[in-house]
């Protein structure tokens, strides 16, 4: 009887579509501001869960477009503060000429600025989120560390005690 090797398992499924060149374009795609979900809604281009996973499969592609997404917060800063100029300008323009603000003008420059802020920090949360990180740092020593012995000597010293004088 002669014995059969076993092969590897065939794979199931389509072969993947991923390709350096295509992880490229979806990087370039997400620095210029598209999020994953508006790039996987184009045609010829992956749906979400394969993006994910090809994340997952792929830790260069990972990198690359988190790396991506950072330059694509920076972009969205500079429209933000784009906005925010052209914004002080017309105040000033119109101070400098007497003339009114329109009503509701200032409250939608906000709301503009409100949301460019917030997709900022979603895109890059590191640089540009609110959140804060708190260090907590003591120089206090580990009490159950400390040798009594030379606790006692530091205390003679110190305050010139000998171990029978009382400090009450």
């Amino acid at each position: 009887m002669a014995v059969q090797k076993k092969s590897a398992p065939r794979k199931v499924g389509r072969p993947t579509k991923y390709t350096p060149e295509l992880a490229e374009k979806i990087c370039d795609l997400i620095r210029e501001g598209l999020s994953e979900r508006e790039i996987c809604s184009q045609k010829g281009m992956p749906d979400a869960s394969t993006l994910g996973r090809w994340k997952d499969n792929n830790p260069e592609f990972c990198t690359q477009s988190a790396r991506a997404r950072e330059a694509s917060a920076e972009k969205f800063n500079d429209e933000l503060l784009e906005l925010q100029a052209n914004l002080n300008n017309e105040l000033q323009t119109r101070l400098l000429n007497g003339d009114d603000f329109p009503k509701g003008t200032v409250e939608a420059f906000k709301v503009l600025m409100q949301e460019k802020a917030r997709q900022i920090s979603w895109r890059d949360d590191s640089r540009y989120g609110d959140r804060k990180t708190v260090k907590i740092q003591s120089d206090t020593p580990d009490l159950s560390t400390i040798d009594m012995e030379k606790l006692k000597a530091a205390r003679e010293l110190l305050y010139d005690e000998t171990p029978d004088t009382d400090r009450t």
